[in-house]
């Protein structure tokens, strides 16, 4: 549908923005949040906090393989403020810390 392509459409261009969020999706695509995780996860077979989260550690894993940015620089260039919160995150869903995926893929 056209609300959940411009959803994905606006993750995609706005992944480092810390207000990305279930609202603010909602107010550009004129759907109440509940509505809009509705129609998402239907279409998706993920919630739109899902779909974030997921596109957030594809972004991170791409940017950890480029030894310019340290573990904290990835972080928030994929949206988070905390990079200890990320490391969490990160680790809760690859396994590993930010730091041993970038070894073991360099």
């Amino acid at each position: 549908s056209k609300p959940v392509a411009r959803c994905v459409t606006l993750i995609r261009e706005n992944l480092a923005a810390e207000a990305l969020s279930v609202q603010w999706l909602s107010e550009r695509v004129y759907l109440t949040p509940t509505y809009l995780c509705s129609v998402f996860k239907r279409e998706m077979d993920m919630t739109p906090s899902q779909y974030i989260l997921v596109q957030r550690i594809e972004q991170a894993k791409t940017l950890l393989m480029d030894s310019r940015f340290s573990a904290a620089q990835v972080a928030w260039r994929v949206g988070y403020s905390d990079p200890k919160h990320f490391a969490k995150i990160f680790k809760r869903i690859t396994r590993q810390t930010p730091t041993e995926y970038r070894r073991s893929h360099v």
